[in-house]
């Protein structure tokens, strides 16, 4: 465990006093005022959807549409069903529908020629790197049935809205992730630099893969170096337990919907939940004081950490869920689940 960081308490402060930052203090007043009805270990409702207790945002609706393709297609990828039941879903406007996947599935051509459509938005801005292929994609490596099924789905599914190659990867580092601990090989001990690890093991099935959705991707991303840098950010950003703090991170704020960013605190939140209770990912001070007993929790309720982090807490939730649960080696308790609220609707329920 690394020394507590003089430096911390005036970064909390400097947060606290912006306004961009003003979450982090909201987060931890809601967790104080419902801290008798479970919160952040059960959900309470409200936000800025004013959702009742246990509903779901984008990030499930768009899982469910991923598994619902996948079940259809008897564990196949077809993309066009699962172009099919994500324009259906925009379709029925949803509450809460992130700006790439409108603007990629709500485009005359999704539904018949997807992977177009998301290469279009792409070459429109070549650095846009939202989080929205990310918040659903634990789904594959839950059920595919190899690794390389696991990052053939995770990029195709990636690429479905996502053409981006900085999204895609960090979809297939976490099949990876999740694939890894299902498979018994806890990857930040197993390794002894597990993104080495991982990236040896992407680069040797992407560069084999003939499928012709993969290679074009591949041949697209290459051009300008963009893959190249996606893997340099990649290779850069902070995702050491003990120094990495997103409530003191100072892109959180400005880049929320960033998927790197939002990768980095979900493999925060998967180490921290098999670490030591005695040991404390920071000095719980300034605004999150109050609340410094949830860090002394570990195993699935290491997924109360993230609503503390505000900003987009449902997608960092969404994709730091299924590692906590493939972390803790079994789905997350009922007590946690019981109130979750999954709806029949049209697009994902065929009769």
């Amino acid at each position: 465990m690394e020394q507590p960081d003089p430096d911390r308490e005036q970064r909390v402060q400097a947060l606290a006093r912006d306004p961009l930052a003003r979450q982090f203090i909201e987060a931890a007043a809601t967790a104080v005022r419902h801290r008798d009805a479970g919160f952040p270990f059960t959900p309470v409702g409200g936000g800025w959807l004013r959702l009742p207790p246990g509903a779901h945002t984008d990030d499930t609706d768009m899982a469910l549409g991923l598994l619902s393709a996948l079940r259809e297609a008897d564990y196949a990828f077809d993309d066009l069903i699962v172009a099919r039941n994500f324009a259906d879903w925009v379709a029925s406007r949803p509450p809460d529908v992130g700006a790439s996947i409108r603007a990629v599935v709500g485009s005359p051509g999704f539904r018949t020629d997807p992977y177009a459509a998301s290469r279009a938005f792409y070459e429109s801005n070549r650095n846009r790197c939202a989080n929205g292929a990310l918040m659903r994609n634990a789904i594959v490596a839950a059920v595919a049935p190899d690794l390389p099924t696991a990052f053939e789905w995770a990029l195709k599914q990636g690429v479905l809205t996502h053409y981006a190659p900085l999204s895609v990867v960090c979809c297939c580092l976490q099949a990876w992730l999740v694939f890894e601990t299902f498979e018994g090989r806890w990857p930040f001990a197993a390794h002894a630099d597990w993104r080495a690890a991982w990236h040896g093991a992407w680069t040797a099935w992407v560069l084999a893969c003939a499928d012709p959705v993969v290679a074009q991707w591949l041949e697209d991303v290459e051009e300008g170096g963009m893959l190249d840098a996606a893997m340099d950010s990649l290779s850069k950003a902070d995702f050491d337990p003990d120094s990495f703090d997103p409530f003191t991170h100072p892109d959180l704020p400005a880049k929320q919907g960033w998927v790197l960013l939002s990768l980095q605190v979900a493999v925060w939140a998967m180490q921290w939940c098999r670490r030591p209770a005695k040991d404390y990912p920071f000095e719980a001070t300034g605004v999150l004081a109050p609340v410094a007993d949830v860090f002394g929790r570990r195993g699935h309720d290491a997924i109360g950490w993230i609503p503390l982090v505000g900003h987009d807490s449902d997608t960092y939730g969404a994709i730091a869920g299924p590692m906590i649960a493939a972390a803790c080696g079994r789905p997350f308790p009922r007590r946690m689940t019981e109130t979750l609220a999954v709806k029949k609707v049209r697009w994902l329920y065929r009769e």
